[in-house]
């Protein structure tokens, strides 16, 4: 039977799905992880796993995944309520349960930025959100960057000698991701 470990690894790969649904302002909820694996044969087992189950869920600590129940005759126990579906209900759920509220908090406030300033990234931006999180905190600094390569394309100077707003090191250090960018 599914467990509350096995629901958060589901949870986390549908995270990509999510910054980008984000991005796309689409409706990521309710989101759906089903619980389709056979339960233990031994009742003993199949108590202490729906125990476990229910512990972890929103039931019980008030926020995280709900459980939809599906009465199923089974061989070895018999009539039991098992798992169907896992649902998350709402992005606060979501995000609490897989513990990125701050990480998302922070993506949205830079995804709000490079959209005020490069509309034309936000394709970028829905492909790579991950890129995105991994540069948290330096968009500001990204965006002045791209900024003066946007006005300047050839700047015939070195690096250093460039008059932006940022470290010296700062555009060296990005080079990666300013390249990806400014293509």
């Amino acid at each position: 039977m599914i467990n509350p470990q096995e629901i958060k690894l589901k949870a986390n790969r549908k995270y990509k799905s999510y910054l980008q649904a984000c991005v796309l302002q689409e409706d990521f909820f309710p989101l759906i992880i089903t619980g389709n694996k056979r339960p233990s044969k031994s009742l003993a087992t199949f108590h202490q796993e729906i125990t476990s189950l229910v512990q972890n869920s929103k039931e019980t600590k008030g926020y995280g995944y709900y459980i939809e129940f599906k009465e199923v005759n089974t061989k070895a126990l018999g009539t039991q309520n098992l798992p169907a579906h896992i649902l998350f209900e709402t992005e606060f759920d979501y995000l609490k349960f897989i513990q990125k509220q701050q990480e998302v908090k922070q993506f949205k406030a830079d995804m709000l930025r490079i959209q005020q300033a490069f509309p034309e990234l936000m394709e970028w931006v829905a492909l790579r959100p991950q890129k995105v999180i991994q540069q948290a905190k330096k968009w500001t600094s990204l965006i002045k960057v791209l900024h003066y390569f946007k006005k300047h394309p050839q700047p015939k100077c070195y690096i250093r000698e460039l008059p932006i707003q940022v470290h010296t090191k700062f555009v060296e250090t990005h080079k990666g991701i300013l390249k990806e960018l400014l293509d």
